[in-house]
């Protein structure tokens, strides 16, 4: 009776830590699925390692720019840009018309 009450606390504690790696790699850009399924079926320990080796993801840390307003997406090449260029650092487009059109939009 005592062995399965240890064994059911072991299970339940097992699952808190896959769920806390989950969380941990929503937190910086990763799907918390993934994180759960390695941590349940490799080790939790594996999931930390993994998520750690990875690290935050590009994606995630670019839309938290965006959302903050520091940067903005180039609407001719489709890469992030600081939202006050005036020319694209990768396409080489001048960005003041368009400037000026969201200026425009937002009055």
């Amino acid at each position: 009776m005592e062995n399965e009450f240890f064994f059911v606390i072991l299970i339940f504690l097992y699952l808190i830590l896959c769920f806390v790696v989950g969380a941990t790699a929503t937190s910086i850009g990763r799907r918390f699925k993934v994180f759960f399924i390695l941590s349940f079926l490799l080790s939790p320990i594996v999931g930390f390692v993994v998520l750690s080796i990875i690290g935050e993801s590009k994606y995630a840390i670019n839309y938290d720019y965006i959302r903050a307003g520091i940067t903005k997406i180039c609407p001719y090449c489709a890469n992030v840009i600081r939202k006050k260029a005036i020319v694209c650092q990768y396409c080489h487009r001048d960005l003041a018309e368009q400037n000026k059109k969201d200026v425009e939009i937002k009055e």
